[in-house]
């Protein structure tokens, strides 16, 4: 890679476009969420519920559409900052990001430090020990931000295959 292109990369550029990037933990990312304000405003009102709202999700340029979006967590639900479940193929069959399924948006609210969790993974994936990649973003909705998340990848078949191999 030349120079520029790394330093694009760094700085989070239009040439960082893979699920490494996504998770680079050391870029503060900037997720977009864009969905009809009505859905967002239930979304917030019925927060215990795991009801998907349709939105388009967009990292660095690129824009992925009719995806889902719900509510998730136990203890950090929360209707001022809600966590987010994103499942990319939950309207559009077999689509994904970067390679991934689904994607969750933890909202920090049952860490105050906002890196134990993140801290606990890394050191997992140091040590050898199958883990989540994770980053951070600021998550805006409607270009309004809404709070700093930790960006975990979903535990599912993807995240055993690029740690296992492939898995049927």
């Amino acid at each position: 890679q030349s120079l520029g292109e790394a330093v694009q990369r760094r700085l989070g550029g239009a040439a960082a476009q893979t699920a490494e990037d996504f998770f680079n933990p050391e870029v503060l990312q900037r997720v977009e969420l864009w969905m009809n304000s009505a859905d967002w405003d239930k979304l917030k009102a019925a927060f215990q519920e795991n009801t998907y709202y349709p939105a388009d999700v967009t990292w660095n340029g690129q824009t992925v559409r009719n995806v889902g979006i719900r509510s998730r967590g136990l203890g950090s639900r929360s209707g001022t900052k809600p966590g987010l479940r994103v499942d990319f193929d939950r309207y559009a069959t077999d689509q994904t990001f970067l390679g991934l399924k689904s994607i969750v948006l933890d909202n920090l609210t049952q860490d105050s430090s906002g890196v134990r969790e993140s801290v606990a993974m890394r050191m997992f994936a140091r040590m050898g020990v199958p883990a989540p990649r994770e980053s951070f973003a600021r998550v805006f909705v409607n270009n309004q931000l809404i709070g700093l998340y930790a960006v975990v990848e979903s535990v599912d078949k993807d995240l055993l295959a690029r740690v296992f191999g492939a898995v049927d």
